[in-house]
């Protein structure tokens, strides 16, 4: 529900700044700082700012912040997709039992499936044996 919500956000931010260009004739530019900026604490961008060490790595981060907004969270929720609804997704089920493929081996009434192919909990033997009684 987050990737959806934060891909509409993208959309509407990217359909807000096409806009207003149609309006003005002027891109208002709307970086990553925008969202970042209320997000992190100012001590991070004081940080970003120091040039004594890490200096690649602040690169790399400041390039990430000056990216468009409505590109940025299109990256977060695809990001956010991979590292946890993608694994969820990938992780076959077994298959149901159908009455469609009792007859092939391995798939047999006897396993504990009634003829439509749904589980009963008990094989046939023991509810010929339950009739028994």
């Amino acid at each position: 529900m987050i990737i959806i919500l934060g891909g509409l956000a993208a959309f509407v931010i990217l359909g807000y700044q096409v806009f207003c260009w149609l309006q003005t004739g002027v891109w208002q530019p709307l970086p990553a700082t925008v969202l970042l900026g209320r997000i992190l604490p100012e001590r991070f961008f004081m940080w970003l700012g120091d040039e004594t060490s890490w200096v690649g790595f602040k690169k790399i981060i400041l390039g990430i912040c000056e990216l468009p907004l409505s590109l940025f969270l299109l990256l977060i929720c695809v990001l956010i997709f991979y590292l946890f609804e993608w694994p969820q997704r990938t992780v076959t089920a077994k298959p149901k039992k159908s009455a469609d493929n009792l007859n092939k081996p391995g798939n047999t009434r006897e396993e504990g499936y009634n003829k439509y192919g749904e589980r009963t909990g008990m094989t046939d033997e023991e509810f010929r044996q339950l009739r028994k009684h």
